[in-house]
């Protein structure tokens, strides 16, 4: 192996430890009326790390949220609500933060009013229609 196939090989096979993650998520500035979120971003991750066909979302919400696969030593994540609900999230590499917009659980109602269908919902097409450095 040369130095870029070793590169290619360690960085496609980086592990994200679910539990380390959640860990390292700082959920700031969230009040009583926006507080089922953060909830709901935690059972997503769990959710995307269970699956196997949706376990690489977890590194892609990394990539998009930090630009790297992965934390540093030290390095965290700051979740922080956005003003309004029908917004897409939104990430800022520079400073490790995630926006996410204020979303609360639907009791008894289909998949598609549920909050935490309606986060990944909104999280996928958000990280599916940004170019790095655009919001």
């Amino acid at each position: 192996f040369d130095a870029a196939e070793l590169h290619e090989l360690y960085c496609q096979m980086r592990f994200v430890d679910i539990d380390e993650l959640l860990d390292r998520i700082d959920f700031t500035g969230w009040d009583d009326s926006a507080a089922e979120t953060p909830a709901m971003l935690r059972e997503l991750l769990r959710q995307w790390n269970s699956d196997g066909q949706t376990k690489d979302l977890v590194t892609d919400l990394l990539v998009w949220v930090t630009g790297a696969d992965g934390l540093d030593d030290g390095q965290r994540i700051i979740v922080e609500p956005m003003d309004d609900a029908e917004r897409l999230p939104e990430a800022a590499t520079c400073t490790l933060t995630l926006r996410l917009p204020p979303l609360g659980r639907t009791v008894g109602a289909a998949a598609e009013g549920n909050g935490v269908a309606r986060l990944e919902e909104k999280l996928r097409l958000a990280m599916a229609h940004s170019v790095f450095g655009v919001q």
